[in-house]
């Protein structure tokens, strides 16, 4: 694995936030390298819903097209019941080129790290970063996940775009511990687990998202095609590893213990793996050096029940190429769309999520107040 060049800036993660901000970068010929540790096109867990807002900044970064073209699935209501069987219901007003929609991951994923492959950043798949050292400069040491092989790839920027559990972040934390400084950050244990798989495709649903509350935690479900529906859930840390060993048991204490989750869905068998992620912790990281960006889920995650993790990762990525050509002196005719915030996502749906007494009388006041259900409901489906 050749490590010769030195490269203005490498982005650790190809996902959503990492491929976006290497295609703008790229697209104002800066020198970016993209390193990835698996193959696309992978699985990721989400919710596999993308929200109107992502379309602006998809059409900036060139592949709104490809998407319209793929028949995405398009999304026109959402519904959540608590554990009572209490019901709240959303109906989505959208343009018919801009629409709410499900696809996966898989798929939108590499489409975006292809294009930013199309538009000039080198990229290096199934290459695992396991340290950054600081050098007149940044180094970045990897190894192939095939061969085993390893380099030292130098840059002057580094992008971390590496997930909940950045090894960008972690690594970059060590200058300011070698140095006495105090240490801000603050790396929580999981007091939740994501837990997502693919069953059969969920035709009672049809274009709907149905979303449930169970003592424990909450789940989504939402159709991703003709063949596929996508589960995916936030639970308690000690029930999610019964979901390796005893599939009906997990179920059961989880979504079935809703009782209109237990009715309304009798199949929802994997068709392939279960994938398993922590933690599911939203908090707020500080850069930690000079020549460092964090982005997507490696800066800040947002609450899973909101449904914006995809839309806050690009644009993570669009506003940091753009801060990063501006600290290069570069003047870019790119006019970004405004910046939204995860403080109050997180600040109010978070508490209220992990508080399970809380979040099921929020559902049922919903039930019986329309205007608190627009009130709760604007942060995350106002379209733009």
């Amino acid at each position: 694995m050749s490590s010769s060049s030195h490269y203005d800036v490498i982005i650790v993660g190809g996902g959503p936030a990492g491929s976006s901000c290497a295609t703008i970068l790229a697209q104002h010929g800066v020198r970016v390298l993209v390193l990835e540790k698996a193959r696309f096109p992978r699985e990721k867990i989400c919710g596999e819903c993308i929200n109107p807002r992502c379309w602006k900044l998809l059409e900036l970064i060139g592949v709104a097209d490809e998407f319209r073209n793929q028949g995405v699935q398009e999304i026109d209501t959402i519904s959540i019941t608590n554990r009572m069987g209490r019901e709240v219901t959303a109906s989505l007003s959208h343009t018919d080129s801009r629409p709410f929609f499900a696809m996966q991951r898989s798929v939108f994923d590499t489409i975006l790290l292809r294009n930013a492959q199309h538009n000039g950043a080198e990229v290096r798949e199934e290459t695992q970063v396991w340290d950054v050292l600081w050098h007149n400069g940044w180094n970045v040491c990897a190894r192939s996940t095939v061969s085993g092989e390893e380099a030292v790839f130098p840059c002057d920027d580094l992008v971390g775009a590496d997930g909940r559990n950045s090894v960008v972040a972690r690594r970059a934390l060590r200058g300011y511990r070698d140095h006495g400084i105090p240490n801000k950050w603050n790396f929580r244990k999981p007091d939740r687990v994501g837990v997502q798989w693919h069953t059969h495709c969920q035709s009672q649903i049809d274009s709907a998202v149905e979303m449930f509350l169970f003592d424990g935690g909450y789940c989504g479900v939402v159709n991703v095609g003709s063949h596929h529906a996508n589960i995916a859930m936030v639970v308690e840390p000690d029930v999610a590893p019964i979901v390796l060993s005893d599939f009906p048991k997990f179920i059961t204490r989880t979504m079935f213990g809703n009782a209109k989750a237990r009715k309304r869905f009798q199949d929802v068998m994997p068709l392939g793996d279960v994938r398993m992620t922590s933690p599911i912790n939203p908090t707020h990281w500080r850069k930690p050096r000079a020549h460092v960006h964090l982005i997507g889920d490696a800066n800040q995650l947002v609450e899973p029940f909101t449904g914006q993790g995809v839309f806050f990762a690009l644009q993570d990525g669009v506003h940091s190429a753009l801060d990063l050509l501006y600290q290069r002196g570069q003047i870019h005719p790119i006019q970004p769309p405004a910046v939204y915030s995860r403080f109050w996502l997180n600040r109010a749906y978070s508490p209220a999520l992990r508080n399970g007494r809380l979040a099921q009388l929020f559902v049922a006041l919903g039930a019986r107040t329309a205007p608190l259900v627009s009130l709760a409901a604007k942060p995350v489906l106002d379209i733009v």
